[in-house]
């Protein structure tokens, strides 16, 4: 229950104690209803000219010090005044919750991703990225779901402290005993709210181990395709989608087993009450029918209440879930303390850089020189440290040990937003976005006008096959540009790189994949940029020598120029 109400009144730009207030005059208001039913009640029954009861006497009197005389007509409008300004203020306080549950849902899956757009490089190396799309998707829609749950299981539970409230002025021995049944009903029942607690918790893990799989699945589609595998998937998948019916089907037996036992255990109570007002407490006819039915509606409540709850708890781990990832991302984020901005007129220098990674020693003392204007290779083995060379130069990983320094300037002292913004990187394999080649090559700047687009395209050599388009940069490169060539691919992330006009172009191991004649054309292209740009190539292909202004082998952590 407190996790409840902690979603309720913990959830960001919401109004809870607004939302409170409503429903606490609301409650009000249904009370000064309820107990004016009472001697509206006796009149009708034609009781009026008896002794009245303390509670009668003291709502007549009450009416009465208002200047208005307490006849049948008066109250019966009273009573339904105070019903309708109830019933409007509810209105007002749970149709609020159910439009903030859009805003909670907008507003998590926002903080979430600008945090992300924030976080250490290190962090997504560790984070399936299945995982994180389903808690943006999937898990902030079922948080939102749990805050609506949580301010209607408020709101139940105030007109529950409400009626008890009216029910122990009436009569306390009655509303003694509907507190107990209520409660003694919600005992008994609560083990089905722990196991839809327990379900909810079990559906939210597996269904994003689900989601995380099809994400690595379908980035490997081809490869399982082309050899046949994709069974052994489909029966992991399999598996885990019978696992997760397994969670959903024991979600289903716990909330009908609480609709329909919390029926028997009503009825039953209820004509418990009825016996114990009329043959025990000998409840005068009016006071047992106001009695009777508000011992009725606190056992119903308190089991409208539990329903609530459980609503609540099939999607609160839901909830938590995209909070503790909030958590997470806000505790790797990354610091950017710089106030420096080089423009990389002279050089980038490594002077003795060690750094390790997972364990294992990298780089050792290395020692390494990037003149501006020039174009840098470096090549060796597969798992020497080229790729970490590049990114401690855009400042993803720092060093263990040694400096790294941009014309003199040390990397700590320099503002990392403004100089990624002057990097282009194009990686050994680029994704394209499932969009047009303008939307891969401006990736949403809308600052990049069309003349800065057909400016990259004709750098990286591809004005020619744009030309021959018949919807130009609007066409559609397919899912992960499977529409293009891998040299095609190539150019269009070369594009991509070149488009902001960056002061370091990075390439890493972008010829790769590619047959000769197309690696010899990116190479022509890319000695064309020297003095334009400073390029810093990563391979292990012969052709990027001939172009090399200054080539380094990594050796055993160390780079040996020549």
């Amino acid at each position: 229950m407190l996790s409840i109400a902690r979603i309720f009144f913990g959830t960001r730009d919401t109004r809870p104690f607004l939302v409170l207030a409503c429903l606490l005059l609301a409650g009000m208001a249904e009370a000064i209803g309820l107990m004016t039913f009472l001697p509206a009640l006796t009149q009708l029954a034609g009781t009026a000219e008896t002794e009245p009861s303390a509670l009668n006497a003291f709502v007549l009197n009450a009416i009465a010090s208002t200047g208005l005389n307490p006849t049948i007509g008066v109250m019966l409008i009273l009573i339904v005044t105070v019903i309708v300004i109830k019933s409007v203020l509810s209105f007002a306080a749970l149709s609020y919750v159910g439009y903030a549950m859009a805003n909670v849902a907008a507003g998590l899956r926002q903080q979430l991703l600008g945090d992300l757009m924030r976080a250490k490089w290190r962090y997504f190396t560790e984070q399936p990225a299945g995982r994180i799309a389903n808690i943006v998707s999937n898990d902030a829609t079922r948080a939102a779901s749990a805050y609506l749950f949580a301010g209607q299981f408020i709101a139940v539970l105030l007109q529950v402290l409400v009626y008890i409230i009216v029910a122990y002025v009436i009569s306390w021995k009655l509303a003694a005993l509907g507190t107990l049944v209520g409660g003694l009903i919600a005992l008994a029942l609560n083990v089905l709210v722990v196991m839809t607690k327990r379900a909810g918790l079990k559906q939210t893990d597996r269904t994003s181990d689900i989601v995380t799989l099809l994400s690595d699945t379908l980035s490997n589609i081809k490869v399982l395709k082309a050899s046949n595998r994709q069974g052994f998937f489909s029966h992991h998948f399999s598996a885990r989608i019978n696992r997760l019916k397994k969670s959903v089907r024991k979600q289903a037996i716990a909330k009908q087993g609480l609709r329909y036992g919390e029926e028997v255990f009503v009825v039953s109570a209820v004509a418990f009450g009825v016996y114990a007002a009329a043959i025990v407490f000998k409840t005068p006819i009016a006071e047992l029918l106001v009695t009777g039915l508000i011992f009725v509606q606190v056992v119903l409540l308190i089991g409208k209440a539990q329903k609530r709850m459980q609503n609540a708890a099939e999607v609160e781990s839901a909830y938590w879930a995209v909070h503790n990832m909030i958590n997470d991302v806000q505790a790797n984020v990354e610091r950017d303390e710089g106030t420096k901005k080089p423009h990389l007129t002279k050089a980038c220098l490594f002077e003795r850089v060690s750094f390790a990674y997972a364990g294992k020693q990298v780089l050792v003392d290395a020692d390494l020189a990037i003149p501006a204007g020039s174009i840098t290779v470096i090549h060796g083995p597969s798992g020497s440290g080229k790729t970490t060379i590049a990114d401690l130069i855009i400042g993803l990983y720092r060093p263990d040990s040694g400096r790294i320094t941009i014309d003199g300037v040390p990397m700590d002292q320099v503002n990392l937003s403004w100089w990624r913004s002057q990097i282009g990187y194009v990686p050994q394999e680029p994704t394209l976005l499932h969009d047009t080649i303008r939307s891969n090559i401006t990736l949403g700047d809308q600052s990049l006008s069309d003349e800065d687009v057909a400016r990259a395209l004709d750098q990286s050599g591809m004005t020619e096959f744009i030309d021959q388009l018949p919807e130009g940069t609007g066409t559609f490169v397919g899912e992960r540009g499977s529409k293009l060539s891998g040299g095609q691919k190539q150019r269009i992330a070369l594009a991509r790189a070149l488009v902001t006009r960056p002061k370091l172009l990075i390439l890493d191991e972008v010829t790769s994949a590619l047959d000769e004649p197309t690696e010899a054309e990116i190479c022509d292209n890319i000695r064309r940029l020297t003095g334009d740009y400073t390029i810093f190539a990563i391979t292990h292909r012969p052709a990027w020598t001939r172009i090399a202004d200054r080539l380094y082998e990594i050796r055993a952590g160390k780079a040996v120029e020549g």
